[in-house]
């Protein structure tokens, strides 16, 4: 355990933070011991509570979560290249800090290649540059984020580049990003949205009823988000409302949060959903729901009805310069006369005419090939 933890004495939660450790104390009993051991860590942003909660991992514990993520990956890589691969593939998932968890979803971008990952949760500050979250050939995806000002929270969408956008909004009230695509000469609306618990559900719901209002009706409209609304309970019965309104369909049936609680020396769980996939087309042929070990929210896949893009390979010229081309090239210019070059008297061109002799000779022995490369 860290040296900076504090831990409850009545139930066993751990946080860094004081600010969120008193808050706990006052909800959980009026008078708690404080292990006076642990040196409190203060933050100046505003996460939310359950931000600073961990787990008590042992490194074995840590290398079994990666295995079982290597598992599922594997599992989720077999499911994307075998269930209709031609069709439109995007994934939601409330990633729960994406700067500590860059190369998990490196890992999908890469293996998966979902044409549209959106991700809820990011937690990322306007210090950390798009670089350090987008993955290491950043060619192959754009990065739109709405990051939270005040930390926590956060929307970003990764779009597979050769997807045509053309418009984008990152609201600047709510956590809402909304991009019109074109698809294979269709239009395609789609939102990533989070609504914290905190915010009210009518207020939400109001200003996505303006952002659906702008939109003609006849084109296809897909919204997925964290929207903490259980369309398991009556706590999504607001939401269900809104989309019989709307005439959106929401397309996930199984739990996507787990929440694993203890409460003294006995653990509890929960099961809701509240990460939808919202159309209004039915455009989405299927969905599945895939664990994610290191959220306590589950990946949502959903396959549109839709062209997959493919990222075409980028197409270069290049020359095999080897011992069998070099040596030649090398020969030859060591008997070039270039005095006639001493009667240009204009610099720019005498160096034009000095390049081209020496590319003439190159091209001799080692001409340029076009060559797909891989990304």
């Amino acid at each position: 355990m860290s040296s900076s933890n504090l831990v409850c004495g009545k139930c066993g939660k751990i946080y860094k933070s004081k600010a969120w450790f008193d808050k706990h104390v006052l909800k959980c009993v009026p008078t708690t011991t404080n292990d006076q051991s642990h040196e409190s860590i203060w933050t100046p942003f505003d996460f939310e509570d359950n931000y600073f909660v961990e787990e008590l991992d042992t490194a074995c514990e840590l290398t079994t979560t990666n295995q079982i993520w290597v598992s599922k990956l594997s599992e989720f890589t077999r499911y994307n290249q075998t269930n209709k691969s031609s069709n439109f593939f995007l994934i939601h998932l409330n990633i729960n800090s994406l700067f500590t968890k860059t190369n998990h979803i490196f890992d999908l971008l890469s293996h998966v290649k979902p044409d549209i990952l959106a991700l809820n949760e990011t937690k990322l500050g306007h210090e950390i540059p798009d670089s350090a979250v987008n993955p290491a050939n950043p060619a192959n995806y754009c990065l739109l984020r709405r990051d939270r000002i005040r930390g926590g929270g956060g929307v970003a969408i990764y779009i597979k580049k050769g997807i045509k956008i053309l418009n984008s909004f990152v609201s600047n009230d709510f956590e809402l990003i909304h991009v019109k695509l074109l698809i294979n000469k269709k239009i395609l609306h789609f939102i990533s949205a989070y609504k914290p618990p905190r915010e009210k559900d009518e207020t939400f719901l109001d200003y996505l009823d303006t952002i659906l209002c702008s939109i003609n009706v006849n084109e296809d409209i897909v919204v997925t988000g964290d929207l903490n609304m259980d369309m398991l309970t009556d706590k999504g019965q607001l939401l269900k409302d809104f989309c019989l309104s709307h005439s959106l369909s929401n397309r996930v049936e199984l739990p996507t949060r787990v929440a694993n609680r203890r409460q003294g020396d006995t653990f509890s769980n929960s099961c809701t959903l509240i990460d939808v996939v919202l159309e209004n087309k039915k455009k989405v042929l299927e969905t599945t729901v895939v664990d994610f070990p290191f959220s306590d929210h589950k990946i949502i896949a959903a396959r549109l009805n839709l062209p997959r893009i493919r990222v075409q390979q980028e197409v270069k010229l290049s020359r095999k310069l080897n011992k069998g081309s070099l040596e030649p090239i090398s020969n030859n210019l060591k008997c070039l006369d270039l005095s006639i070059l001493d009667t240009v008297a204009d610099v720019n061109v005498r160096w034009c005419a000095f390049k081209s002799v020496i590319i003439n000779v190159v091209d001799t022995y080692a001409p340029l090939q076009r060559s797909k490369q891989r990304k």
